[in-house]
């Protein structure tokens, strides 16, 4: 079972070079103002190698490992991206 926090990634992703970074689309400045939710669908359209799109609401914790499979969505308190998402 998968604990809170762990990486859902494939092992090279997180225990290695980061690898994967310039491959698809890597940064969505255009999302800031958007939905999170609709934030996080437009992602994972636009890039099919990101298998996690985060939200993070204000007051949670980001993980600091780099990992190029993985986006976090920062949003505000009214669930809007407010920092451009982007792979890491």
């Amino acid at each position: 079972m998968e604990q809170e926090g762990e990486c859902k990634c494939p092992p090279i992703s997180c225990s290695g070079p980061v690898k994967g970074f310039g491959v698809g689309k890597n940064v969505w400045p255009e999302l800031v103002g958007e939905n999170g939710e609709v934030a996080v669908t437009t992602i994972k359209r636009e890039n099919d190698k990101v298998l996690e799109a985060t939200i993070i609401r204000p007051g949670m914790g980001m993980q600091q490992n780099l990992c190029s499979y993985r986006v976090f969505v920062q949003v505000n308190s009214d669930g809007v991206v407010f920092c451009p998402p982007h792979i890491g």
